[in-house]
């Protein structure tokens, strides 16, 4: 069981990899919420340490905080974007740690 879990996880950083070069790997937060709002959302890959709390601006900005106390936000924007990946078909992947340390903590390979 673990072996094909690493085996998955060396395909989706080959995948990753390959998509940086088509100009198809986003790594900036908002970036990343805002394709996963619009659809664009192919997998996003997670290292299990990375937490953010982030505040929830409109359907498609967030602001990061420090603090996960407001309204409007969430302690941990990992958790919102799978949830919001997951709705329009993508995948989600966390690992301990991504091997391109240009992609860490958080890198999402969009459809287009």
């Amino acid at each position: 069981m673990k072996e094909a879990l690493e085996r998955k996880n060396e395909e989706y950083f080959a995948e990753l990899q390959a998509a940086i070069g088509q100009g198809l790997v986003l790594t900036d937060l908002q970036e990343i919420y805002r394709a996963c709002q619009e659809g664009k959302a192919d997998f996003l890959i997670v290292q299990e340490s990375f937490h953010q709390s982030a505040k929830i601006i409109s359907d498609i900005e967030i602001e990061i905080v420090d603090s996960n106390l407001g309204k409007s936000t969430v302690d941990d924007i990992s958790s919102l974007l799978a949830l919001l990946i997951n709705e329009k078909g993508g995948k989600t992947c966390y690992v301990s740690e991504i091997p391109n340390p240009e992609l860490r903590p958080i890198a999402l390979k969009i459809r287009y």
